[in-house]
């Protein structure tokens, strides 16, 4: 199924609730796509020059501004997901809160078990 729809019958929500969490999550999408949007070009941008012909100085400052605006954009995403999750909340029960909170302690334990990290760094254009 759906995640929502999962997250939906997990918590038992009502109709009420099921209704205020999709505007939820919609204001929460409307304001995030244009941030992605950008980063996204952000990140084209840097594949470009890691790829062009500039000088190894030129490409380093570009390259630093550039990760400079990927992290402000992605300190903006995570601004915005933790107020739409705030929101959410709100509109839950204590009981549904306790149970989202178990849902989400579990959800991590998983991820962790099934995604390693991986040593080294990821992005650096030297490590390929």
């Amino acid at each position: 199924c759906k995640p929502n729809m999962c997250l939906d019958k997990k918590l038992n929500l009502t109709d009420e609730q099921k209704v205020k969490a999709k505007e939820i999550r919609m204001k929460g999408h409307e304001q995030i796509k244009p941030l992605f949007e950008v980063l996204k070009t952000k990140q084209e941008q840097k594949r470009a020059i890691i790829n062009g012909n500039l000088n190894k100085k030129e490409q380093l400052e570009t390259i630093d501004s550039l990760n400079k605006d990927i992290r402000t954009l992605k300190q903006k995403i995570r601004e915005v997901r933790a107020e739409n999750s705030k929101e959410f909340r709100e509109i839950l029960t204590p009981e549904q809160q306790k149970t989202l909170d178990k849902m989400k302690v579990q959800a991590r334990k998983d991820f962790k078990k099934n995604h390693k990290r991986f040593p080294g760094p990821r992005h650096c254009p030297c490590a390929r």
